[in-house]
């Protein structure tokens, strides 16, 4: 007689594992894109319900409140006292603090290993809940505590983005800094007879930040002279009333001094070359 076969237990456990998994993909999945969508329509809505000078304000004031609490670098403050203050609603405060992490000028501090704290994580971005605290960036902490830079202007540098758009008006040329959620200040003046280039105020930022770091490491009076330069060109692009012919200048010393200067100043000549200098 021919033996009948036995069925494979082992065959039947492996297909039910692998549903199991499946099932938990599709439901992670899911889970992931209901996130997404319900962290977008409360980010939107707070968004509208927030004026964007309110919003700035309220960035700055927040930036401030944790330099204030940072006695050293790596400091994690917790937020609580801030927010009672500021009496910003629960709902508006991810709103405030997004941009920021975003941008890498806060972040959170190191979560821990549990193996529950990607579901934590999940909850919060789909709710938008703010974290309970927060670290700043060695840049900014360095830049705010040192330099004496305001957490408005941290913020105006760091997350408004401006844009520099030459107009042909007639006689002369009209530059518009424009910042999203702000007012528009305008410009108008001779046409430069050098053909004046307009850069972006985000790609001068960054030439700002080349600048100073280069800086650190020139013998002292080059240091003073470069740390000069960075500081007129950082206003002169932060002043609602800039001159293009002004800021043309300076980035002309800027590239004047990484081409005497050499290999030291090799941060400043990377943002150049963006900028299509070099």
């Amino acid at each position: 007689m021919q033996a009948t076969s036995q069925p494979n237990p082992l065959g039947h456990l492996e297909l039910v594992l692998i549903v199991i998994v499946a099932v938990l993909a599709l439901a992670a999945a899911v889970a992931a894109v209901v996130a997404a969508v319900n962290h977008n329509r409360l980010l939107r809505r707070s968004q509208r319900s927030l004026p964007a000078e309110t919003a700035r304000q309220l960035q700055g004031n927040l930036l401030e409140a944790i330099r204030a609490a940072s006695s050293n670098q790596h400091t994690n403050v917790l937020l609580s006292g801030f927010w009672r203050r500021s009496g910003v609603r629960q709902s508006d405060r991810y709103a405030i603090i997004q941009p920021l992490l975003k941008e890498g000028v806060v972040h959170e501090p190191q979560s821990s290993d549990e193996w529950y704290e990607p579901f934590i994580r999940l909850t919060q971005y789909a709710f938008c809940i703010p974290p309970s605290g927060l670290v700043l960036s060695d840049r900014d902490w360095l830049r705010m505590v040192h330099d004496g830079v305001s957490g408005e202007r941290v913020v105006i540098e760091r997350i408004e983005k401006m844009t520099w758009n030459q107009i042909d008006s007639g006689g002369g040329d009209i530059l518009h800094p424009t910042l999203s959620g702000g007012d528009s200040n305008v410009r108008s003046g001779p046409t430069s007879t050098t053909g004046a280039q307009h850069f972006s105020a985000e790609g001068l930022i960054r030439l700002v930040a080349a600048l100073r770091a280069d800086a650190k490491e020139l013998p002292a009076e080059d240091r003073a002279r470069v740390r000069s330069l960075a500081d007129g060109l950082e206003d002169e692009v932060n002043d609602g009333d800039s001159d293009a012919d002004r800021i043309e200048g300076m980035v002309s010393r800027a590239a004047r001094c990484a081409s005497a200067v050499g290999v030291v100043m090799s941060s400043t000549v990377k943002v150049l070359q963006s900028l299509g200098l070099r």
